[in-house]
């Protein structure tokens, strides 16, 4: 299993506590989005792109989501692209949406991997 397969797995209950399956936006299930998903889904994450929601705009943030409401984020491929001041206004957006205990993954290229 990879790092990401594991991280997925730990943070991926995929049905309530009676077995109903999960559906985004309900009350009690988790909210786990991809920012700068490209082509990637998976099962229970809502994918979005750029033109979904811009990661530095905190008004976009605003107007998609509650404050405190995310359970997970995962970012990959996407703070190389920002400028130092954009990746801190990203950083504290999805601070500010993250639940208290929330996820955030970052993952970048490393320069040293063959």
């Amino acid at each position: 299993m990879t790092n990401l397969e594991w991280w997925y797995s730990a943070i991926t209950p995929m049905s309530n506590p009676d077995g109903s399956p999960v559906v985004i936006g309900a009350k009690d299930r988790a909210v786990k989005i991809i920012v700068g998903a490209g082509g990637t889904s998976e099962p229970g994450w809502t994918s979005l792109n750029e033109g979904d929601l811009d990661v530095t705009d905190a008004a976009q943030w605003a107007a998609m989501f509650p404050p405190r409401s995310l359970d997970a984020v995962l970012a990959e491929h996407v703070w190389e692209h920002l400028t130092w001041d954009e990746a801190l206004a990203a950083t504290r957006n999805i601070a500010a949406y993250l639940k208290p205990g929330g996820l955030l993954r970052i993952a970048v290229p490393d320069g040293l991997h063959s």
